[in-house]
């Protein structure tokens, strides 16, 4: 491989470690947005480094057929270093803006909309499981009085005015 390729090869290696930068940020103001667990930092981490292994092998294998060098290694070193010193405030920044007014001024009044339309179904669903939990109660309130539920047992749920005698005999 003559200097011309191998300088090439560089300038590639340069853009890698950009990408890797890159990579390293969208993580970073994923955290700045979500606020994670320590093992989901540990997650996130872990998940960090496989990507920028595999991305590194890959770029290896495709430029320079498997064949390590140190100035492969080197100039991903330097374009990291080159991304994280000019490139990786600005990124970080407008990255968050951007993420926060999506969240703001899109996420937001949809989750409303689609809050408002399916409200009525919530409103059916409390309601169900109103009379599911004050059967299930009643249902409890009889098995401690130690009596059975029979097929002839009148077993009044939905009525206002129940009492005793009307509810489980």
């Amino acid at each position: 491989m003559n200097s011309i390729e191998q300088a090439q090869v560089f300038v590639v290696f340069l853009l890698t470690g950009c990408m890797i930068g890159i990579l390293f940020d969208c993580f970073r103001v994923a955290r700045k947005i979500v606020k994670t667990s320590d093992f989901m930092t540990a997650l996130e981490d872990g998940v960090f480094w496989i990507l920028t292994g595999l991305l590194l092998v890959y770029m290896i294998f495709i430029f320079h057929h498997g064949e390590i060098r140190l100035y492969l290694i080197l100039g991903a070193l330097v374009g990291l270093i080159l991304y994280f010193r000019w490139i990786s405030r600005v990124f970080i920044r407008q990255s968050v803006k951007i993420i926060q007014g999506l969240i703001r001024y899109i996420f937001r009044p949809i989750g409303k909309i689609l809050g408002f339309a399916f409200n009525p179904f919530k409103t059916f669903f409390c309601f169900v499981k109103k009379k599911v939990i004050l059967c299930w109660i009643k249902i409890k309130e009889h098995q401690k009085k130690g009596n059975r539920l029979t097929k002839r047992s009148k077993f009044t749920i939905f009525s206002k005015k129940s009492t005793k005698k009307e509810g489980i005999s």
